[in-house]
């Protein structure tokens, strides 16, 4: 057989031979040919890298109705592409998506600003509109994405990988690394079905594996400690570790402006959800893929006007509400539960008043907006608006804080900053209302007076006639 493997490497090149036996994606990763990079014109956090990777241990956690379980974790990691320091991640459980890029990316802004371009996988989950404008197909550059996109607002280049090219990504490596942390932990799962350990079902059955509370502790240390200080072999960085290079260069990046910085807030409604363009109805905005609503007391006059929503995944009871054409930002919405078929408990008792209350004040609202010759008196303006409010505050149990957190200093003026600056100012100014609704019609009759009485009326004509 030495013989016969002589003669077939001198007359059919290795990586045919390599490929005929394992096929095409293993002989292009040992053979195929390789493209360098030369980052020599980037600075540490100009650029970043972002993808997802599975840990291979089995973890305890609690779902959402409180029950434990098993399985194994995802992490979503942001990386800095020059230095390789890892700038944040996010360890979750549920499949990929993306609630956890825009966690990730609001963590690695806070912390290091925001940096002009993003190097990202081309799956589903990062061409969303949320992230990179919805871009469905394949470009290196996204020239004109939607302005609700969280790349167009803070001004970053999105860069799309090849499809299906694991090596275009250089923290593809880092994740082999992982193997390192997962090896040394209880209850390793190996990287495939052929390398699992023997003793892995022993281990899950006596109680081996880790909380991820503990997990996470261990993944910490491991990221600090490890991943972002290790030193490195051979490339550029050949002789230093990510922590080092990022050192260096990260105050040059931030004095050459490659580096910008945002307000909390900003990037709060920034990597917040983008729901998808629906009408306001008689409830409200509806969320059909959650099925659920939001409602405020403005909503009955901007009935069938087209509108998306912003939510916190965290904090889903508040929604901000822009217009679908113009991106414009038209005042905040709340959560508006179902009321029971049957209301026999005081609490349904209860939840059926108030969205009793909050349709006659809609109905007392379409009424007034119906007579453009009558003069809406300004403190039944205000009254409908604080009725309202309140109503809707009681429902979702928030009670305002004597006191407002203190604002944030911006650096970097996005188009968020706009939105928040006026949603603070609608808020003192109560124009959050009706009052942009009710406005003069050109070419309309003049007002007339409205009396309570009748012999009120009557006295009123006979003065008018007394001075004619």
């Amino acid at each position: 057989s030495s013989v016969y493997m002589r003669n077939l490497r001198r007359e059919i090149p290795l990586p045919v031979i390599y490929q005929a036996r394992y096929g095409p994606k293993a002989a292009d990763r040992k053979y195929g040919f390789v493209i360098k990079r030369d980052l020599s014109g980037l600075l540490s956090g100009e650029a970043w890298i972002m993808d997802h990777c599975q840990i291979d241990n089995i973890i305890s956690y609690c779902d959402a109705n409180g029950h434990e379980r098993l399985g194994r974790a995802w992490i979503t990691v942001v990386r800095d592409w020059k230095s390789g320091k890892w700038l944040s991640y996010v360890l979750h459980f549920e499949p990929p998506n993306t609630d956890h890029i825009l966690l990730a990316i609001f963590r690695a802004a806070i912390k290091y600003g925001i940096p002009r371009y993003l190097y990202l996988d081309n799956g589903k989950d990062f061409r969303s509109a949320s992230v990179s404008g919805g871009r469905r197909t394949h470009r290196l550059c996204v020239d004109n994405p939607k302005i609700v996109a969280l790349t167009a607002g803070l001004g970053i280049t999105v860069i799309f990988t090849w499809p299906y090219n694991a090596s275009a990504k250089a923290i593809e490596r880092d994740f082999r690394n992982n193997t390192w942390l997962s090896k040394n932990l209880p209850c390793y799962t190996g990287p495939n079905t052929m390398n699992r350990p023997e003793s892995l079902p022993q281990d899950i059955k006596s109680g081996e594996y880790l909380t991820i509370d503990r997990f996470e502790e261990q993944l910490d240390i491991f990221v600090e400690q490890i991943v972002n200080r290790s030193i490195i072999s051979s490339g550029y960085r050949k002789g230093k570790c990510a922590d080092e290079i990022w050192e260096v260069e990260y105050p040059k990046a931030l004095q050459a402006g490659a580096v910008r910085q945002a307000t909390k807030n900003a990037m709060m409604l920034y990597c917040t959800r983008v729901s998808s363009v629906r009408q306001i109805d008689r409830r409200g905005f509806h969320d059909g893929e959650l099925d659920i609503d939001y409602y405020a007391d403005w909503m009955p006059g901007q009935m069938g006007r087209r509108v998306y929503v912003r939510r916190d995944s965290k904090a889903m009871q508040d929604a901000w509400v822009f217009d679908a054409l113009t991106n414009e930002f038209i005042g905040c919405a709340y959560y508006l539960p179902k009321v029971a078929g049957i209301a026999n408990t005081p609490i349904e008792r209860e939840q059926l008043k108030e969205q009793i209350k909050l349709k006659r004040s809609a109905r007392k609202l379409i009424k007034t907006l119906s007579q453009p010759d009558v003069e809406v008196p300004y403190y039944e303006k205000t009254q409908l608006m604080a009725t309202a409010t309140r109503l809707l505050n009681e429902q979702r149990g928030f009670k305002p804080k004597s006191t407002p957190a203190a604002a944030d200093h911006p650096v970097l003026l996005t188009e968020m900053d706009r939105v928040v600056s006026k949603k603070k100012r609608m808020d003192e100014e109560g124009t959050q209302d009706i009052s942009d609704l009710v406005k003069p019609i050109p070419g309309a009759k003049p007002k007339r007076e409205i009396w309570m009485f009748k012999h009120e009326r009557e006295e009123a004509l006979r003065a008018q006639q007394a001075v004619g």
